[in-house]
């Protein structure tokens, strides 16, 4: 019987063929089966050389196919962590990218240091 790894390689396989690349379309059917399952990513690593259970093909499968279309995961899924929230998104609303963190963290390791006081505006960047 097939493990949840082998379906993930071979879901890996599927979304490349569908144009996503290989080491986003990897982390796209874990999130996409944890989702699913109702697990975290450390119940997932140390699960997921059990079969399948009862019924995951039928949930997943449509999931599988939205991102095959190239439907972002965000969506499928219904919220993106962003900065340590789970920020809910539609079709909407941007999705919030690692870009943006990446801004977040460049800008408070600068501001940390400053001993007076500092304000930030948010001038249009999104649309949350």
């Amino acid at each position: 019987m097939a493990t949840l790894n082998d379906w993930a390689s071979a879901t890996c396989q599927r979304l490349v063929a569908a144009g996503i690349d290989g080491p986003e379309a990897a982390t796209d059917a874990e999130v996409l089966a944890r989702r699913v399952l109702g697990w975290n990513r450390a119940h997932w690593l140390s699960r997921n050389r059990e079969p399948a259970p009862e019924g995951f093909h039928a949930r997943v499968d449509p999931l599988i196919a939205r991102r095959c279309r190239r439907e972002p995961v965000a969506q499928i899924v219904g919220t993106r962590e962003f900065w340590g929230l789970d920020i809910e998104i539609t079709r909407d609303v941007l999705t919030p990218r690692p870009e943006s963190e990446l801004l977040v963290e460049t800008t408070l390791a600068k501001l940390v240091n400053r001993l007076a006081p500092w304000t930030i505006v948010d001038v249009g960047t999104g649309s949350g």
